[in-house]
Formats: C-alpha cells, structure tokens, sequence
C-alpha cells in the first residue's frame, strides 16, 4: 500500500497525469468537432478538408525545420531557461517561417486557388508558432501554458463551430470561412502564450543552428511519418469521388481517437522521461520495459473500445455514411503499431544518434507508397487501409532493432506479442458471443474486454513488483 501511495505521489507521473488530462480535453474536443464540420461543410467540401488539414501540419513541420525538438534538448539537456531559449530563436524562426510560407503559398495556389493557399499559409504559420512556444512550456514543466496552447486550440475551435452551427442558415458553410476561423484562434492562442513567457527577442543564429541540428533528423523522420500516414487519402481522391475520400477520412478519425487518448500525450511525457533514464544504474531497463508493456496496454484498451463503439459514433458523426469494419480494424492495427514506436525507441533520439531514425522511417514510407500504390486501384480504401497497416508494422519494427544497437534495452517482446494476441483473441470472442450494436451492448462489450484485457496484462507481466514503474527514480534518486 505505501508502495502505491509512493507511485501516486511521483512528480513523474503527475506530469504524465497532468498531460493526459490536458491532452485529453483536446482530444475530446477534436472528437466533437467532426460531426460538426461535416455538417457545416457536407460531405464534398469536408472531403477538401480532409484533404487540406495534413497540409497544415507537414506546413507546421517544415516551418520550424525540427527547432521545436531542439527546444526541448535545450531545455530539459542543456538546462537554459525556456524564456531565453525562445528568445533567442524566435527572430530566425519568424523569418524562416516566413521563406517556408511564400514558398508554399505558391505551391498550393495551383490545386486549391488564391484565397485557399494564403488562408492555408496563415494557418501554417500560426501553428508553428503555436507549436514552438506550446513546446517550450512542456519542456519546463509548466503545465498551465502547455495546456491553454494544447487543448484550447481544439476547444476553442469546438466552441466557435457549435456556434455557427446553430446561427448560419441552413447550417452549412464553407472550407474557406473554416479556415478563417481556424486561424483567427490559433493565432490569439500563439501570440497571448508568448506574451505571457515574455521572451526577450535576440538575434542568435549559433542557438538557431544548434536546435536545428538536432531536430532536424527528427524532423525528416517526422515528414516521412507524416506521408505515411496520409499518403493513402491522396491516391484514394484520384480512384474514388472526395465524398467516399471523407468517408474513408472518418473511418481515420474513429482510429485517432486512440492516439488522441493514448499516443500524444504519451509522447507529450515520454522525451523528458527518456532523458532522465538514460544514466539508471540499469541502464533504463526496468522503466523502459516496463513502460513498453504498459503503454501497449494502454493501446490495446483504447483499440478495443474505439472497435466495438465504431458503428455508434460513425452514425453520430456521418449519418447514413457505410461503415467498413475492416476498414478500421486495419487502421486500428496501423494506429498501435505506431503507437509503439514511442516506447520501443529509446536510443535514436540521444544526441548525435537521431539520423538513424530516417532509415526506419524511409523503410515505413517505402513500404506505404509501393503498397499503396499497388492496393488502392484494386480493393480502395481497404486496400489503403491494409497498406498502412502493414507500412507501420515495418516502421516500428527497423525503428526498434536499430534503437536496441545504439541502446539497448531488455524489453520482453514474447510478452508484447502474447498480449496483441490475447488482445485479438479477447475481442473475437466478444463479438462472437456478445451481440448487438446498441449503446447497452456496446458498454457491455467494453467493460468485458477492458476487465479482461487488464487481467491478462496483470498475468502477463510476471511478478507483481516487476509490474510496478519505479517511476520516483524521475526525481534523480539512485537505486
């Protein structure tokens, strides 16, 4: 018991529970906002926007060329201050944001016209801002900002959409003025977060070069990643009409739930934690493995829900719209698989080592593209589907033997794949024995194989002190 108040008391996994909660509050929002955007924008024009809101993220990326992780070596590594650090950068970032958004602006003006490319542009600007200084609050511990940046963009945005769902006739608008409204917040966001940390702006392009070099393999790793898993949308719009492209798209918000739930704000905790494991008189192998084992738990758990609540929330979302069950049963594969890259990638990101995520990453991205390329024609979106499927199996499995030469980690892999197993198995069974899609059958089902999923997981994991994170060694306490 005095072991358990002890984890509870942890500053480690206060911040992972501060995280989850704001990440979650995000997550929730970007939930509720589907449902609304296809209602405002109807099928077509949520198509478009299914198509433009990738764009907004890789325009992010490429706007801060991987400085956002140097952020954090600066920060949590390096010990300066998060009030200089992005200070220091802001004026390089700024102007190369700048460069990346004329460049891009350019670019997209030849599919999505004039008014659609700067708006477009916008947005990627503001994101990135917002990006950097949400960041900078993380790598400090300072939850609140983390959290007015993180889950107020997505709330707000919820906010501002009920309302004009309910004010404009007929309910229905524009890609262009979602555009507009989008960048309007994240942009007040961006500029009320920097305000509040009050950076001294200072032209330093040594600080500059020093957290792009080591974000910017991160970054390349990231951008691949990104293709990866969009890659399918694309060639899907050039085989099917951009309705059945948002229907497929749906199927992809049902399946990020688990990563909105699960993935992101574990890797919101987990590049700090990863740094102050490094030098355990272990090596990290007991935290490292046995937060593998959880986080694959975790995974499990929010797959399984997401799976058997799926026919419910996509008639919420999209009434009328097919449901293709195996559509999201291979997404859902996809979505723990580069769930457990985080986890399993211990060595990559240690300074002077983050290149070789590139090779994993070009791996996962070959694979996607020749797949792809090769399913899509002939079984559509489950052909799209079962490609990132199988991409994101490559990925994390190249990603994790290359992590385990630089450092390695004794992870149990036997139990991580007697649990997927059971996992599979356990839910097969349900939807064999326990039928019917009602809201009462879906908690049912639910309960059961979250009950039975945690049973097993206990069974899996051996000895029961081995089960535990020793999570206070965050503290810098030695065994």
């Amino acid at each position: 018991m005095g072991d358990f108040r002890t984890l509870l008391r942890s500053p480690s996994l206060q911040r992972l529970a501060g995280y989850g909660t704001a990440t979650a509050c995000g997550a929730l929002a970007t939930l509720l906002t589907v449902p609304l955007l296809v209602r405002l924008l109807g099928l077509d024009e949520f198509g478009i926007w299914s198509l433009l809101e990738p764009l907004l993220v890789i325009g992010a990326m490429i706007a801060l060329c991987g400085v956002e992780h140097g952020v954090i070596k600066q920060a949590a590594h390096d010990g300066t201050s998060i009030r200089r650090v992005v200070g220091d950068l802001l004026p390089s970032v700024l102007l190369v944001i700048l460069l990346v958004d004329m460049a891009g602006a350019a670019i997209l003006h030849w599919w999505f016209g004039m008014v659609v490319s700067l708006l477009v542009a916008g947005l990627v600007a503001a994101e990135a801002l917002l990006t950097l200084i949400t960041t900078a609050y993380r790598s400090a511990d300072r939850l609140a900002g983390y959290s007015i940046g993180q889950a107020g963009r997505s709330v707000s945005f919820l906010v501002v959409l009920a309302i004009m769902a309910v004010l404009l006739p007929e309910g229905r608008t524009r890609v262009e003025t979602v555009l507009c409204v989008r960048l309007a917040l994240v942009l007040a966001l961006a500029l009320a977060l920097i305000a509040a940390l009050r950076p001294r702006p200072r032209w330093r392009p040594d600080r500059y070069a020093d957290a792009r070099t080591y974000g910017v393999f991160i970054l390349l790793t990231g951008l691949m990643g990104q293709v990866l898993e969009n890659c399918d949308r694309y060639l899907l719009a050039g085989h099917v009409s951009i309705a059945e492209v948002g229907g497929y798209v749906l199927h992809i918000k049902l399946a990020t739930i688990v990563v909105q739930g699960v993935t992101t704000p574990f890797m919101i905790w987990f590049p700090m934690e990863r740094f102050r494991h490094f030098n355990d008189s272990d090596g990290g192998d007991r935290f490292f493995g046995t937060v593998a084992f959880l986080m694959l738990t975790a995974l499990l758990l929010a797959a399984g829900i997401v799976w058997f609540s799926a026919p419910l929330l996509l008639g919420w979302f999209a009434p009328g719209n097919p449901y293709a069950p195996e559509v999201l049963l291979l997404l859902l594969v996809g979505v723990v698989a580069v769930g457990m890259s985080y986890p399993l990638n211990v060595g990559l990101l240690k300074p002077g080592y983050t290149h070789l995520n590139l090779i994993a990453s070009a791996a996962g991205l070959v694979s996607a593209l020749a797949l792809s390329a090769l399913l899509v024609p002939a079984f559509g979106a489950t052909g799209g589907a079962g490609a990132k499927a199988i991409a994101t199996l490559v990925f994390t499995t190249v990603l994790c033997g290359l992590s385990q030469r630089v450092h390695r980690v004794n992870f149990s892999f036997v139990r991580l794949a007697l649990l997927s197993a059971a996992a599979v198995a356990l839910g097969v069974a349900i939807e064999r024995f326990v039928g019917g899609g009602e809201l009462p059958a879906v908690i049912g089902k639910s309960i059961t194989y979250a009950g039975g999923l945690l049973v097993i997981a206990f069974l899996l994991s051996g000895r029961r002190e081995g089960f535990r994170v020793d999570l206070a060694r965050a503290d810098g306490r030695a065994d």
